[in-house]
């Protein structure tokens, strides 16, 4: 028989948890509208990967499939409009016989931050100041790609 104890300390614990998930949302929503305005129109993805399931195996189809699915926290144009993300990126891993050697076959499938789940959401607003520092960088590299091609068309 469970306690009502118990019961009535996970209730109260749902409370909380559901009420601070409330702040997530505002945290990512703030970080959306900051980064809005930049008009950046460069997509980036930071790594390390929020989540990693490492290679799994699935018995329940034949052949046997062979997987890995990472969890990226990113920037990128996503309905209609440039905002945080998610990218769940899936590996396939398939013996190709006539190499004689492991094929991958990889799939992404892209979701706004705020659409995902709370676990994913938590661990994206944890990430939050390593992803600016990232973004940051990112954006130096591409400017500095576009000096690079400036500096090169001027040559000619």
């Amino acid at each position: 028989m469970v306690e009502t104890k118990s019961i009535a300390e996970l209730s109260d614990l749902a409370k909380q948890l559901n009420s601070q998930s409330n702040s997530l949302n505002r945290y990512i929503t703030a970080l959306n509208e900051q980064l809005a305005p930049l008009n950046l129109g460069l997509e980036f993805w930071y790594e390390p990967p929020l989540a990693y399931t490492g290679v799994r195996l699935d018995s329940s189809v034949s052949p046997l499939r062979k997987f890995s699915v990472a969890t990226f926290l990113g920037y990128c144009e996503l309905e209609d409009k440039w905002q945080l993300a998610i990218k769940e990126t899936t590996t396939d891993y398939q013996w190709n016989a006539e190499y004689n050697e492991e094929d991958t076959v990889e799939e992404d499938d892209y979701t706004p931050l705020l659409k995902a789940s709370r676990e994913i959401r938590l661990e994206a607003t944890e990430k939050f100041d390593e992803f600016l520092t990232g973004l940051i960088a990112h954006t130096k590299a591409q400017l500095a790609k576009i000096q690079r091609a400036e500096k090169a068309a001027k040559l000619k």
